[in-house]
């Protein structure tokens, strides 16, 4: 396992530096972001002194109540801009655009040395796809979005707002036709959601709700050029409440709004992001077991699916690294967890080794006393090692490994067992295994914060 991880940095670090086999510069300079509209595609291009590498991710902020983001992250390179459109601030750059969704441009350097990445985040009002690739003979990346036309072709609404129980607990639903992008306000004595590319296809512009704190709740009816048509729902709150006492999620194509007054245990993981990291993915299968027919890859996405199914069950909100057979950028994976401000992050491994006797379960953490890792992972490695009967080999601290280096949260990667081992491996294949395994890590991050909370 350590071993693939050295081998996964130094093939990252080459891949930061691929511009070199190119015949490109070793440092390049972003010298201009431009955005225009073309027929029917909008188009956003950050303009180069030559040919760069670059990594991009996709932030469904959406799902959080918040909004998109798409994230463009260019190794050596660094920022050269004298656009005056561009205001700087805390060493970000922005610029306002408020067209086809798009609503700014942000520029900032993201990572110094080694990398010296510079990272480029374009902020959305509602979800969209995107095309991103470099043009050489604009000497840019070029990032393409469709017609916002195309978007509005079909309008969700707002159907109903109804008071029920849900997850065990009194919840304010507001049902909508297709699955919602919303955007959350604070406004002190009201907290606002707007649905967004909706309609409202309720008759009362009043709904008579009263639940822990919010003593009235309004909708309304508006458009601007800026998201199009847009429900807005207005909860007017009591005194002494504010938009902490109050977590707002999507459930299909309900979202979901729920008040201080909980009765359900669930209710106080409400508004803690974990981050699920399924380790390796697509062209980094990660180590195997040929005579058992045992792909890591495989093993921890299977074991990862079933961990954030317990969690989103239990109220928490979860967000995976991937979720199919996907290639990522070894920094992306941390990135993802900052980019969210998640609580924790476990990145969920299968161990080798070439003396076929070792097992076990261990927990990898970086010993940050700022962020919590080590309490984390030996509260994680104690549920493990419990709910699996297997040798404790123990939590390490291994500060080379980047997932559990470059996250701001307490972070771990579990190693779940060894499928080199015969018998191990044996107990690895099965369903049963990986569920009590999933289980486990459950248990673990559901003590954490039950230990933290009280």
């Amino acid at each position: 396992m350590k071993r693939l991880f050295s081998i996964l940095l130094i093939f990252t670090i080459i891949l930061g530096m691929s511009t070199i086999s190119f015949g490109a510069k070793l440092e390049q300079y972003i010298t201009d972001i431009t955005y225009d509209h073309y027929g029917s595609t909008s188009k956003i291009l950050i303009k180069t002194t030559g040919l760069v590498a670059y990594n991009t991710m996709y932030l469904p902020g959406s799902r959080f109540g918040g909004n998109d983001r798409l994230i463009i992250d260019i190794p050596n390179a660094k920022f050269n801009m004298t656009d005056p459109s561009f205001t700087g601030n805390g060493g970000i750059i922005k610029k306002e655009i408020n067209m086809d969704h798009i609503m700014d441009i942000r520029g900032s350097i993201f990572e110094d040395y080694p990398r010296n990445v510079s990272r480029i985040v374009i902020d959305l009002a509602m979800k969209k796809d995107y095309h991103v690739a470099f043009n050489n003979e604009l000497s840019a990346i070029q990032v393409e979005f469709p017609n916002s036309e195309k978007i509005e072709e079909a309008l969700n609404s707002v159907n109903n707002i109804n008071l029920e129980t849900r997850n065990n607990s009194d919840v304010i639903v507001i049902h909508t036709k297709e699955q919602p992008v919303y955007n959350i306000m604070d406004f002190g004595n009201k907290v606002v959601i707007d649905v967004l590319n909706a309609r409202l296809n309720i008759d009362k512009n009043e709904i008579p709700i009263k639940q822990g704190g919010v003593k009235r709740i309004r909708t309304a009816q508006f458009a601007n050029d800026i998201d199009g048509e847009i429900v807005r729902i207005v909860l007017d709150i009591e005194d002494g409440q504010s938009l902490k006492n109050i977590f707002v999620e999507h459930e299909g194509t309900d979202i979901l709004v729920y008040t201080n007054k909980k009765t359900n245990l669930s209710s106080s993981y409400r508004g803690k992001i974990i981050v699920i990291d399924p380790g390796h993915g697509g062209k980094d299968p990660g180590t195997h077991n040929s005579a058992l027919n045992l792909v890591e890859k495989e093993l921890t996405l299977d074991t990862a699916k079933r961990l954030n199914d317990l969690l989103e069950k239990s109220g928490f909100i979860t967000y995976m690294t991937r979720t199919d057979d996907t290639t990522l950028d070894l920094y992306g994976r941390p990135a993802v967890a900052n980019e969210l401000d998640a609580a924790v992050f476990v990145s969920v491994h299968y161990n080798y080794a070439e003396n076929k006797k070792v097992s076990g379960v261990e927990m990898l953490y970086v010993d940050d006393p700022t962020r919590d890792c080590k309490r984390f992972a030996k509260t994680l490695q104690e549920e493990m090692i419990k709910a699996l009967k297997a040798k404790d080999r123990g939590i390490k601290n291994e500060p080379e490994f980047v997932v559990i280096r470059e996250t701001k949260m307490p972070a771990v990667i579990a190693e779940v067992g060894f499928i080199s081992n015969p018998a191990e491996g044996n107990l690895i294949r099965t369903t049963e295994y990986r569920q009590k395994a999933a289980q486990a890590l459950f248990n673990g991050i559901k003590r954490y914060f039950d230990e933290r909370l009280n």
